[in-house]
């Protein structure tokens, strides 16, 4: 969870954490290092599969498995839907993404994840859709407690995640 990463680095028990924004915290400096569309995941055999894309209307009707608000992925994607009136049909709420995802596999909802979460899905029963246009998408950031020496190993780390944020999105455009 991301307050459990927010505590940590403060305490000093990391020395950077990777977490998508925001981050209200004080003492946490924050380095956005991309961006990542999220989509919509739905069982293999649902119609909304048909065409490959999705548009908004297209969600409202659908029963929604969401993840819990105690994720801030989970407020993001809350938000998100709230301002677009699409928060009314929720049947169940996860707090872990591999049960939301088994769920939507079942056929009880269709649910909005994170990209990285469909690259690394290999299960042919779930599809993901990409938005027709206007999509959510979150920021992908490094924190660093504030006044903390950035390691050497902690460098490296972050100039290899940026390297790998980039390809990942120049390999989906």
């Amino acid at each position: 969870l991301t307050q459990n990463l927010v505590e940590a680095l403060t305490d000093h028990e990391l020395d950077v954490a990777i977490m998508s924004t925001p981050i209200d915290h004080e003492l946490i400096d924050l380095e956005v290092v991309g961006r990542e569309a999220l989509l919509v995941v739905a069982p293999a055999q649902h119609p909304l599969c048909a065409e490959g894309e999705i548009a908004l209307a297209d969600l409202r009707a659908q029963p929604a498995i969401t993840l819990h608000e105690m994720h801030c992925l989970g407020r993001q994607i809350s938000e998100f839907c709230e301002t677009r009136r699409l928060a009314s049909n929720v049947v169940c709420s996860m707090t872990q993404i591999d049960t939301l995802l088994e769920f939507v596999r079942l056929g009880l909802g269709v649910s909005i994840v994170p990209e990285m979460v469909a690259s690394n899905d290999q299960n042919p029963e779930r599809r993901y859709l990409r938005f027709k246009r206007s999509g959510p998408t979150r920021e992908i950031a490094l924190a660093w407690r504030q006044g903390r020496l950035r390691s050497h190993l902690g460098r490296a780390f972050a100039s290899s995640l940026r390297r790998r944020v980039e390809e990942r999105a120049a390999a989906t455009t």
